[in-house]
């Protein structure tokens, strides 16, 4: 009886941890199987937000290469307008001071070469000769150095009309005596330069 007892509890027990082991196996598999879910949504949400910020990496680099490309384009377009501008300016100016002065046509782009090499803009933005005036400048060259570049008087029987005629120049040749080498040597570079490329002599250049 005893023994009878006994089996049928061990049967009992036997078959409550077969059961205990199948619901904890099944509730094991089950955490699992979501851990394992978990696992792939986690690495499926990872790898959409490294692909999505890459997208936007690329998007904005892409737009930012864009931008950069229209800054350059832009900022050339300005400064090549704005090169003409002062280019403009400067030839004006110029202009202005070869008239007034009565420089001898054939001396005019030498002068004008000379002159321009020495033009700025102020803070201002107002065109500058040395740090002087266009007119300021104009009459200081053109009564001392420039002097030579300038017609005779009207009445001086020279016949030259200036810069709005026709008229023979000093440097219409390469100097030949000792005096005009030395007048030569004496002029400043960017004048002597410019000389020099008008005469077709770079030899003479410095």
């Amino acid at each position: 009886m005893t023994t009878e007892t006994t089996t049928e509890t061990s049967s009992e027990d036997t078959s409550g941890l077969k059961k205990n082991n199948a619901e904890l196996k099944r509730e094991r598999d089950e955490w699992k199987r979501k851990a394992e879910a978990a696992e792939r949504e986690k690495t499926e949400a990872e790898e959409n937000a490294a692909n999505a910020n890459m997208d936007e990496v690329t998007r904005l680099k892409s737009q930012i290469t864009k931008l950069t490309g229209d800054l350059e384009k832009a900022n050339g377009k300005a400064a090549d307008a704005t090169k003409s501008f002062h280019s403009y300016k400067a030839e004006t100016e110029i202009a202005k001071l070869l008239i007034a002065h009565k420089v001898q046509p054939d001396d005019a782009p030498m002068v004008s070469a000379y002159i321009k090499s020495m033009m700025a803009l102020d803070a201002d933005g107002q065109m500058t000769i040395q740090d002087q005036s266009p007119d300021d400048f104009g009459k200081a060259y053109f009564a001392g150095a420039g002097k030579r570049y300038t017609s005779a008087p009207d009445n001086s029987g020279g016949g030259s009309t200036g810069f709005d005629g026709t008229t023979a120049s000093k440097w219409t040749k390469a100097p030949q005596t000792p005096a005009e080498f030395d007048e030569f040597d004496a002029l400043p570079d960017a004048e002597r330069n410019a000389i020099a490329d008008k005469i077709n002599r770079p030899d003479l250049r410095v």
